[in-house]
């Protein structure tokens, strides 16, 4: 909030009218001009697994933009900068992320009230997600209200926290710094456990992984386009966003154009003092990357095992990764991008 200053004024008959607009000019002269956000603004929020000092807001600008682009074409999100990241967060590994807008007027026949515009995580780099279901205005009004409380209003989200600290670096029109968990303004005062305070049918976040400039392996969010319904339909699929490694945002209208990378298979483990050599099939183009684990990280996701030695590029040919460890005992898998 910003300061409050009580003053004590004399009364003059001849000074009260020019006392009362002085002080109304000095008001509105004092409200900082930052985070800014207008009706269908695509709406990114970052924030730290588990919790963290800082969440980030971003303004991508008007929905339209993604879901007028030509099918297959890829642009980059400008606004969602890889230096406003890093600022934030340090290191890009466990930040949960997700991206939404919605339609909260009438009057507009081909996107009418209370449509939605919503990220669905891939699990699978290369594999679209299943579509989210359409449903009812009443329904669906329910958690715009939670991504229109995100963007902000008189009282809430990213622009009234922009208004009452200064403009800079962590506070622009289109990207807003806040304290995390700080309501009723933060990211995740607003998303709960990632489905709006369970107003969504799922789970709307993409989750970087613990190593995920390491591991070299983008995340990706599939965009749907979900008009309400009643009975419920399902949503209009539209393109994907990536976040790579190095925090470039991108988004790629259509289907995805990457082909699929068959799995890789190991074809030999050999060895040799404290160096384990894995050998695997290759496709030409393809990154490869090594991860192991102990017996008690067997029933961890594969994609969250450490990854030993360096990646390497595939070229059609059989190829292989060193892991130099004492470990008495590790289990590997090959991950292929």
């Amino acid at each position: 909030m910003g300061n409050i200053m009580k003053l004590k004024l004399k009364r003059t008959p001849l000074s009260h009218k020019t006392i009362l607009l002085s002080i109304a000019f000095a008001a509105a002269g004092s409200a900082y001009a930052g985070f800014q956000y207008a009706p269908r603004d695509l709406v990114f929020g970052f924030r730290v697994d588990g919790g963290g000092p800082s969440e980030l807001t971003i303004n991508a600008g008007q929905v339209s933009i993604f879901y007028s682009l030509p099918i297959g074409q890829t642009i980059t999100v400008s606004n969602v900068a890889p230096s406003l990241l890093t600022t934030t967060f340090g290191i890009l590994a466990n930040l949960d992320w997700s991206a939404a807008a919605d339609v909260r007027t009438t009057g507009d026949v081909n996107y009418p009230l209370q449509t939605q515009w919503v990220t669905s995580p891939r699990t699978t780099l290369n594999t679209q997600t299943d579509p989210w279901p359409t449903r009812s205005q009443f329904t669906q009004a329910n958690s715009n209200s939670k991504i229109d409380g995100i963007a902000g209003s008189a009282d809430q989200g990213a622009v009234s926290y922009g208004s009452q600290v200064p403009s800079g670096p962590t506070n622009t029109t289109t990207a807003v710094v806040i304290p995390g968990g700080l309501s009723p303004y933060a990211y995740s005062y607003f998303m709960g456990n990632g489905n709006y305070n369970n107003q969504f049918p799922g789970n709307v976040e993409v989750l970087t992984s613990s190593m995920f400039v390491e591991d070299g392996q983008p995340v990706r969010a599939d965009l749907y386009q979900l008009k309400p319904s009643s009975p419920n339909g399902v949503g209009t699929y539209l393109g994907y966003f990536e976040l790579k490694t190095n925090g470039v945002m991108t988004y790629t209208s259509g289907p995805s154009s990457a082909p699929v990378v068959p799995r890789p298979s190991i074809t030999g483990v050999t060895r040799a003092g404290s160096t384990t050599t894995v050998g695997f099939t290759t496709v030409n183009g393809a990154q490869y990357s090594l991860r192991y684990t102990n017996s008690a990280g067997l029933n961890a996701p594969v994609s969250t095992w450490p990854v030993a030695g360096s990646p390497v590029v595939g070229t059609g040919s059989p190829n292989s990764i060193n892991d130099v460890t004492g470990d008495a005992q590790r289990f590997y898998s090959i991950s292929a991008h």
